[in-house]
């Protein structure tokens, strides 16, 4: 069985990449998303949600059981011994579930959303056609973060720093899309990218860019 044409989409925190994704979903593109595969393996009742609980404690789980993906956010951004050990149970999982929907989907072609993709580079499980990235200022950024998360300024730039650059990250760019003053034109952008994408003519090369 021929495995799919794999574009990963990645970009820093809050650039626009569950936004963008969905934008693709319209236009009919097959989306795979590490964030939801994340939330999918850490429900109540799975494996790796007693792992977690296990090594974390109650702190971070809700009255229901479930993950409270804010407070670990915000630990990890405090405590790097938290996020190495919350990075080691998690980030395994991710990559091989991830390699699993690939190579079991029957699409042509399919969209990986993969926010730490700059952060694991030499570790990457999947293999990997195109790298798009959704790119935009980090003062942006931490706006966007203050004002979208109610976080404070300084929960922000912390958060920020975890991730790589926006240097390394633009490193990997075979396409780029820059979502700095708004969301208008990321719908065309979407649309534009799935047709090349879905021909392997591509559309929006890195040197040039497409502006939302």
């Amino acid at each position: 069985m021929t495995r799919p044409y794999t574009v990963a989409l990645t970009g820093g925190i809050a650039s626009g990449k569950s936004m963008f994704a969905r934008h693709f979903t319209e236009a009919g593109a097959v989306v795979i998303d590490a964030d939801r595969i994340s939330r999918k393996l850490t429900e109540p009742g799975t494996r790796l949600h007693a792992t977690l609980h296990k090594a974390l404690g109650d702190r971070h789980f809700r009255s229901d059981g479930t993950l409270d993906r804010r407070s670990l956010r915000l630990a990890i951004a405090h405590d790097h011994r938290i996020r190495h050990l919350s990075e080691s149970l998690l980030h395994p999982k991710i990559w091989a579930a991830l390699a699993d929907a690939i190579t079991t989907s029957d699409a042509t072609w399919i969209l990986v959303v993969i926010p730490l993709l700059a952060e694991s580079v030499g570790h990457w499980k999947i293999p990997l056609d195109r790298v798009l990235v959704i790119d935009c200022l980090g003062e942006t950024q931490i706006r966007r973060l203050v004002t979208r998360d109610a976080l404070s300024l300084e929960d922000a730039r912390r958060m920020l720093a975890l991730q790589a650059s926006r240097l390394a990250r633009l490193a990997l760019a075979d396409d780029l899309v820059i979502n700095e003053d708004g969301w208008d034109s990321l719908p065309e952008a979407a649309r534009s990218l799935a047709a090349g994408y879905a021909t392997h003519r591509i559309a929006g090369a890195r040197q040039n860019g497409l502006h939302a």
